[in-house]
């Protein structure tokens, strides 16, 4: 669905001249351990936009942090969705009581920012070498607006869970403790900040929005079973064998895991209210090396 926007978007803005003749090469980039089978099963099924005859995919099963993921000025439009937000690495710092940096105070929330922002640096000069002047990149991550940030009620949830089943045994007391989830949520400023100090790009924009349709929807319905049943679909689709390996816990135990975040909510949304927060920028890849002043 989103390359068929793509598409149609080029076509309109003229890059693509909208017949056989006119080709889109598309590639696709996640780390080795994600499902490939089903990617390729949604791309190319019958109908599919990857079928089309002026589409040219390709699938590259590396994480954008280990190097090039295409040739030197090879690309001209990137997007990149709820992706740069994941770190190279967590910091080593431990953290009881909670999977999630933010509750950790100021210690915690630098050591991350600084993660981030070294690692974020790293992934925007490497795009610069893919890109050709003029390219466009754009960025949207999960961010913080106004203090709140998407971690609240997400995994927060996760974490009331974890402690549970670990005081049950359940779970490697040390194992938890020394696991934070590998993410960071920047603010526009932060994300902004980041792109100048990295080079090679100039923000042409930038955005943030807060989204509630699902906690409005519960609120509407009042069903806080489907609600507590879709916020951890979430979480555990995109963690869950983050969470298996991180925590040594078998598949059972990490459906239990699931099974008791999903309890959680369901006895007491209010205490996980998610908002769905979101950054966003616009890049354009300049001739040179942007020399910025950083403040350092």
């Amino acid at each position: 669905m989103h390359f068929c926007k793509i598409k149609s978007v080029l076509e309109k803005a003229g890059f693509l001249g909208g017949d056989a003749s006119s080709q889109l090469q598309v590639t696709l980039v996640d780390v080795p351990s994600n499902d490939w089978n089903k990617v390729a099963d949604t791309f190319f099924k019958p109908g599919a936009v990857g079928c089309a005859g002026n589409i040219l995919p390709s699938l590259v099963p590396k994480s954008f942090y280990a190097g090039e993921v295409a040739p030197a000025g090879s690309l001209h439009i990137g997007i990149s969705v709820d992706a740069l937000q994941w770190l190279s690495h967590a910091p080593p710092i431990s953290l009881k009581d909670s999977i999630t940096y933010v509750d950790g105070g100021p210690t915690h929330v630098e050591a991350f920012r600084r993660q981030f922002e070294g690692d974020a640096e790293h992934f925007l000069r490497l795009r610069a070498m893919e890109f050709g002047p003029g390219g466009l990149l754009m960025l949207v991550l999960p961010g913080t607006l106004g203090g709140r940030h998407i971690c609240e009620g997400l995994l927060s949830c996760v974490s009331d869970a974890a402690t549970e089943l670990s005081a049950q045994g359940k779970i490697d007391a040390s194992l938890l403790e020394d696991f934070i989830w590998p993410i960071y949520v920047p603010t526009e400023d932060e994300l902004e900040s980041i792109v100048n100090k990295a080079g090679y790009w100039e923000v042409l924009q930038r955005g943030g929005v807060s989204l509630t349709q699902m906690w409005d929807a519960y609120r509407e319905s009042e069903d806080a079973d489907a609600y507590a049943k879709v916020l951890t679909a979430i979480i555990f689709s995109a963690g869950g064998l983050l969470l298996r390996s991180r925590l040594a816990i078998s598949e059972d135990t990490l459906q239990e895991l699931r099974d008791k975040a999903e309890e959680l909510v369901r006895k007491d949304p209010n205490k996980y209210v998610f908002r769905n927060i979101h950054v966003a920028v616009l890049l354009r890849r300049t001739r040179r090396r942007q020399s910025v002043d950083t403040g350092r």
